[in-house]
């Protein structure tokens, strides 16, 4: 899968510096409750899930930008496939690589289609630490670059649950992080039918203005693949 894979190289506002500073901004938006709806038609009219269609977007939009047909990303799994850890304390979250193949001409329900499939033989694999990877296959080390893919998605559709202990009560917070882990990473949370979207980038390389165009080009996206799913990626 990983076979020759090169970095992913996005159009940036700056020069990547030699070392990266993680240092990091955010940008957040929303997909309204009716485009979720239709996403969700779509993913079960191709026995596919809401991540697998979301990613296949996204996949699209980096190709837009980057011109590469081959890339990685990179996604979250909980690590918790073994119900005896379901009550364990701890973190089991571990990154998978998805390699993107948008390789010829395809239409957007074929390339839901390799992504189905990619992440279905990501996931039978969940369990192979991340860091292994990268110590198996050795790639070249470069101190601002992260490792096998440098750009993310997550999807986190588990609804937010109180922390009830005896005689404590909590409150939650947010907190502040202006850190950035890879050059772009793209995070949705659903909730009361919406999507609620976070892009998190370096700054390093983007400025806030280039990431809010970002993301109004991905919402230009959704909303052609919603209008034709089976035109070709670069109709879209």
């Amino acid at each position: 899968q990983l076979a020759g894979i090169e970095p992913i190289e996005l159009p940036t506002d700056r020069p990547r510096p030699r070392t990266g500073s993680l240092r990091g901004g955010s940008l957040s938006f929303t997909i309204p409750a009716a485009r979720v709806a239709a996403l969700k038609a779509l993913a079960r009219a191709h026995r596919a899930t809401l991540h697998m269609v979301l990613l296949a977007a996204f996949e699209t939009l980096l190709m837009r930008y980057s011109g590469q047909r081959h890339f990685a990303v990179g996604t979250p799994a909980a690590g918790r496939s073994r119900a005896e850890l379901e009550g364990v304390f701890g973190m089991f979250a571990n990154m998978l690589v998805m390699r993107a193949d948008l390789a010829g001409e395809p239409g957007f329900v074929e390339l839901l289609g390799r992504v189905r499939q990619t992440a279905l033989d990501a996931y039978s694999n969940q369990d192979m630490p991340f860091e292994r990877i990268v110590a198996e296959l050795n790639p070249q080390r470069e101190p601002n670059r992260n490792p096998l893919f440098q750009v993310a998605f997550a999807m986190q559709n588990v609804p937010p649950t109180a922390l009830e202990l005896p005689g404590v009560e909590s409150t939650p917070r947010a907190s502040r992080n202006d850190t950035a882990k890879f050059d772009l990473g793209l995070s949705f949370v659903e909730r009361d039918g919406e999507l609620h979207g976070s892009l998190r980038y370096a700054v390093d390389l983007f400025d806030a203005s280039t990431v809010e165009r970002l993301a109004g080009h991905f919402g230009n996206l959704v909303d052609a693949i919603l209008a034709n799913p089976q035109a070709k990626l670069s109709a879209l």
